[in-house]
């Protein structure tokens, strides 16, 4: 195992475009080319830069796009702990207005027209808000590694009402929040956890904060989680709703969930789903405000899946990958949430070095080199299994790309759609501020009348 530290920002990061194809690992061969490892540093939190594959004096072949190689950028202090926390209210059984589960058809409400009801089923609930809720919750998934992540899955949807359960029309209660699956570094309990919230359905109002307070009490292992905490790992939420606070007292619970969010060391990302949410944000714009998290607005529900990558919530600008002698640069590199990595690079037959350097958003950067033989002639060879998913999604990309001769016309396109998506997200994000502002004076004013009124 190849291992570099240095002092830097904290890692966690996206980044876009994963792409690359088979390259295996066989015998040994002597290290070459002896250059000094290069370091350099600030003084932000140490976190570590390993090469995980391949290792130092390893036969490696290259089938097409490159060779593969992967590896972790990660605080050296400890790993993640991430709670989605999903909205499950009836509103989100309303179509996105995408083709969420590529079936070819887009769902739409049924009763399109005045007879349609705010709330009322999708003909396709594939397609609905709740549905473009899960999928990016496992696009998010698909980027984390789990030997330095543990994932809860929470819903939530209620009534701020006492009791603060939904009741169904045959007397049954629907809890204000369920926790899916504790905090767990099995990502197919997670996957089985989404399944579970997406078939459930949608029901009931909104009830914010308790979607929060369930949110940082699985994280931090307070009395009445299913987790337990982990004091070495930062705490991350991702909160999604299509929710508006229309009554001060629930304006108010929600900052309070978000101080103790703070106190608790909660960074909290929020995601204001559909026209509604993001006319009338303030309660999701603070609460990510007040934890050092992201606010996101979403139009579009069907975007939500897409607008995951173009968040730049980590600390990480880029990691970088190169061949000596050919001199050759990875074409494709991916930076997960977490740190985790992979790419793909040319090499010569013979021996080669492979380079690969992380960059941090400040001055701060770190290198790290492994030593190879490439035999391009090799019979190939299973990756280790912690990376075979990884090494599958950059294969499939990769020979999609190259059999269709579009590769850097693809990186463009998807490059120009990504700076795109981020040019409209920030306008929104402004956009929404002002109305957030303009809301927040409006609920204050009913807060402190209430104050006034109390005997």
């Amino acid at each position: 195992m190849v291992v570099a530290r240095m002092r830097a920002v904290q890692a966690v990061g996206f980044a876009l475009v994963a792409i690359g194809v088979l390259c295996m690992i066989g015998g040994v061969s002597a290290p070459v080319f002896a250059d000094p490892l290069v370091l350099k540093a600030n003084d932000s939190a140490e976190i570590t830069l390993e090469i995980e594959y391949p290792t130092t004096g390893s036969v490696v072949s290259d089938f097409g796009c490159g060779c593969f190689v992967a590896g972790r950028v990660f605080l050296a202090t400890g790993g993640f702990d991430v709670a989605i926390v999903l909205d499950t209210s009836g509103s989100t059984a309303e179509p996105s207005g995408a083709d969420i589960n590529h079936n070819g058809i887009v769902g739409a409400r049924r009763g399109v027209g005045q007879n349609w009801i705010v709330g009322s089923r999708s003909s396709d609930t594939g397609d609905s808000v709740l549905a473009a809720e899960v999928a990016a919750a496992e696009q998010l998934l698909s980027d984390l590694d789990p030997r330095v992540t543990r994932v809860s899955v929470i819903s939530f949807s209620g009534s701020s009402e006492p009791g603060g359960a939904f009741t169904f029309s045959d007397g049954r209660e629907r809890p204000t929040y369920i926790t899916h699956v504790p905090l767990t570094h099995d990502f197919n309990r997670v996957r089985d956890a989404f399944q579970a919230v997406r078939l459930a359905g949608s029901e009931g109002g909104t009830d914010m904060a308790a979607g929060v307070v369930r949110g940082f009490t699985e994280l931090s292992g307070l009395p009445g989680a299913r987790s337990k905490r982990n004091y070495r790992n930062q705490l991350l939420m991702f909160f999604f709703t299509d929710g508006v606070l229309e009554k001060s007292k629930d304006y108010k619970a929600l900052l309070e969930a978000a101080r103790q969010a703070h106190k608790l060391e909660v960074r909290v990302h929020t995601f204001a789903i559909g026209n509604s949410a993001v006319g009338r944000p303030a309660g999701v714009v603070e609460l990510a405000d007040m934890t050092g998290g992201e606010f996101t607005p979403v139009v579009d529900a069907g975007d939500l899946p897409n607008l995951l990558q173009t968040l730049d919530f980590a600390d990480l600008k880029d990691v970088a990958i190169h061949s000596r002698p050919l001199g050759a640069d990875a074409n494709w590199v991916h930076l997960a949430a977490d740190g985790s990595w992979g790419g793909f690079v040319k090499l010569n037959t013979g021996t080669n070095r492979i380079e690969v350097t992380v960059r941090g958003t400040g001055a701060a950067t770190a290198s790290r080199f492994v030593d190879v033989e490439a035999n391009h002639s090799e019979d190939k060879q299973s990756v280790p299994n912690q990376l075979i998913e990884r090494h599958s999604r950059l294969r499939s990309d990769c020979k999609r790309e190259v059999t269709t001769q579009r590769i850097l016309t693809e990186r463009a396109e998807k490059e120009h759609i990504r700076t795109q998506l981020k040019l409209e997200i920030d306008r929104e994000r402004a956009r929404a501020r002002e109305r957030a502002a303009e809301q927040r004076k409006s609920l204050r004013l009913e807060v402190e009348e209430e104050d006034v009124n109390e005997p």
